[in-house]
């Protein structure tokens, strides 16, 4: 069994490695995978066993003989708990190859509806591998496919696990393949979950948990209790070899050296399972486990769970001194019934077929019957039609003599008639030929007279080709002198546009000469008042401290030194401000 795992995982890594889908892949790449997978099995150097073969791309099943005569056998001898390990590395190196493949096809695809993580996708890839199709003899058929039958049981599955009553509405693909394949699964997936987001990768966790540890059933059960005698409800797990119960729900992975496990109940052939009737006043649904020393009594919530409970907890008492897993098992059980189901639903449809075609060829044979009748009937009403019409032509040909024979008579009768139109029509010959001969002579003398005509037309037409000619000269000369009078035209106009823009350009430049005058004017203003400003400041630093007063004078301008050095448009401008020191002067 761990060979053919091995297989499957190979093969996964060896299509990922053929990028070309030839069918082959260089020895060299081969190298590389063969070497990694030595190593989880603690060998050495297992690339070299490929250079033994000449060829320089191998098939997958050359390289899969090869690596199964030279490696396989010398790791019979590990125990199930190391091969169990190396199988692990082998899964994880091979998915590690093919991981990124189907991820990015995930990430790259426009009609992808579900995003599903490289973690949900590693999971599917494990319960892809559980179900893939095997031969009557049990090995693998590649490539690897899986039938349609268990991909709507997977989602079934995960319908469960997610709270959803109706399975969700999901596409294979075009045509009707009942094998499908890992990619094609992706899809199935992701079309039926279209919206499900985080509850989904919890539901595949917990899906691909219960396939790969074997689980027969889980779900909540009422169980009455040994020291304290109510009921309490519980989370029970069915394994192949036991059945453990928790005291909320149990989380995937989940080990009886977790804290919520409240014990578990051994599964082997000394125990027995037990429905009890149900009685009023007590709990329904009910059934016993009966193990030596004790009965656990529990209680489902509902008929069918409690049915599907006690028939899961029997067939893994059954099952219990077999090493065998219930899941390959379950599947092998449902491959045979759907090979089963699909051979008499094929003699169903050879036998249709068969029945169908039975009836066919009796209708044929009917409607040639029928046809034959008909050919007869034609053929007699055939005959008949020409008895009756042999009569028919009998008496035609009778009356067609009579009718001759009048014929005759009077065809004599015709004859004698037209010899004479005969003699009538020479005469009138006579007489045309001779209006022929006066003809001919008028049309001499026509032809004479045209003949002139159309030498005096020749002058008219070169006369005419003359004055043409000049009047073309006369066009050309006019159609010169107009092109002439255009292109002054477009000159003037040009000019004035040219003369219209210096115009402006000549406004904008006075204005621009009128806006730095007006600028020019205001700096000189503004120097003006500053010197004065200046020279005002100066004489009130020369005087120190003492302040200025100011006497109304009417005649301002003259003081005890005499007139004043300003004049007075100096003073039209006047605006009182204090100095640095605090004294107020006039400010132009």
């Amino acid at each position: 069994m761990a060979l053919q795992e091995v297989k499957k995982y190979l093969w996964h890594a060896f299509n990922v490695l053929d990028v070309q889908q030839t069918g082959t892949v260089q020895k060299s790449r081969l190298k590389v995978l063969c070497n990694n997978i030595g190593q989880a099995y603690g060998k050495e150097k297992t690339e070299e066993i490929l250079d033994e073969n000449e060829e320089t791309s191998l098939s997958f099943e050359d390289f899969f003989n090869i690596f199964q005569q030279k490696v396989l056998p010398d790791i019979e001898d590990l125990n199930s708990e190391n091969k169990a390990k190396s199988l692990n590395k082998v899964e994880n190196y091979c998915w590690l190859l093919c991981g990124a493949k189907y991820t990015k096809r995930n990430e790259n695809s426009q009609n992808s509806t579900c995003a599903l993580s490289s973690t949900d996708i590693f999971k599917l890839w494990q319960i892809f591998n559980c179900f893939t199709e095997t031969g009557d003899d049990g090995l693998v058929l590649l490539p690897l496919r899986i039938d349609i039958e268990e991909i709507r049981r997977i989602i079934q599955l995960l319908c469960q696990t997610l709270g959803l009553c109706e399975l969700g509405r999901w596409k294979v693909s075009d045509g009707n393949d009942i094998l499908i394949n890992f990619e094609t699964f992706l899809k199935c997936v992701e079309s039926a979950f279209p919206e499900s987001g985080n509850d989904l990768t919890v539901g595949i966790k917990d899906v691909n948990y219960d396939i790969l540890n074997d689980i027969l059933k889980k779900g909540f059960l009422t169980k009455y209790g040994n020291r304290l005698t109510t009921w309490k409800e519980r989370w029970f797990i069915l394994y192949p070899n036991k059945l453990m119960y928790f005291a909320g729900q149990s989380r995937v992975g989940v080990t009886d050296e977790d804290g919520d496990s409240k014990g578990s109940i051994d599964i082997n052939s000394g125990i027995k399972v037990e429905s009890l009737p149900d009685k009023s006043g007590c709990k329904p649904n009910r059934f016993v486990i009966k193990v030596p020393g004790r009965t656990y009594e529990l209680c489902a919530p509902d008929i069918r769970s409690k049915n599907e409970w006690t028939a899961a907890i029997q067939k893994a008492i059954e099952y219990s001194a077999d090493d065998i897993s219930f899941v390959k098992q379950g599947w092998i059980d449902r491959k045979r019934e759907r090979e089963e189901r699909r051979k008499a639903t094929a003699e169903d449809e050879l036998k249709k077929q068969q029945e169908k075609e039975l009836i066919e060829r009796q209708q044929r044979e009917l409607e040639e019957h029928r046809l034959r009748n008909l050919q007869d009937q034609e053929l007699l009403e055939k005959r008949m039609q020409e008895l009756q019409s042999e009569k028919l032509a009998r008496g035609e040909i009778e009356a067609k003599l009579k009718d001759e024979e009048a014929l005759r008579l009077a065809e004599q009768e015709r004859l004698r008639e037209l010899e004479e139109i005969k003699n009538q029509l020479e005469r009138l010959l006579e007489e045309e030929r001779q209006a022929k001969r006066d003809e001919e002579i008028v049309r001499n003398l026509q032809a004479r007279i045209l003949e002139e005509e159309f030498a005096k037309r020749t002058e008219l037409e070169k006369l005419k080709e003359e004055q043409e000619k000049l009047l073309a000269q006369e066009r050309n000369q006019r159609a010169g002198l107009e092109n002439e009078r255009q292109k002054q035209e477009q000159l003037f106009q040009d000019a004035q546009k040219r003369l219209l823009e210096l115009e402006q350009e000549r406004s904008d430049a006075d204005k621009q000469l009128t806006e730095a005058m007006e600028k020019m004017k205001l700096a000189e203003e503004e120097r003006f008042k500053m010197e004065h400003k200046l020279k005002l400041r100066a004489i009130n630093n020369s005087m120190g401290l003492s302040r200025p007063t100011f006497a109304s004078d009417p005649n301002p301008f003259v003081t005890h030194r005499g007139r004043g050095a300003f004049s007075e448009s100096d003073f039209l401008k006047v605006k009182s401000s204090p100095d640095d020191h605090g004294n107020v002067f006039d400010e132009i």
